[in-house]
């Protein structure tokens, strides 16, 4: 009776087992996509500062030669 006991334990908790590593496996999923949106994000962010500071750039050097 205990070994029945014992297999029917399992048989009821495998399914919950099954559950909670689909649900690990969507949470893995979603992390992994909100960081590569992050890191897409700061990767936007690094480039409109460059294109801000190089058309500065340029833009002053514009103005230095039409003064000379």
């Amino acid at each position: 009776m205990n070994r029945t006991l014992q297999m029917t334990r399992y048989l009821l908790g495998l399914p919950f087992t099954l559950l909670l590593f689909v649900m690990c496996y969507s949470l893995y999923k979603g992390l992994v996509q909100e960081y590569d949106d992050l890191q897409q994000q700061k990767q936007q962010k690094e480039r409109a500062s460059y294109q801000k500071v190089l058309s500065e750039l340029i833009a002053k050097r514009q103005k230095k030669n039409k003064v000379e």
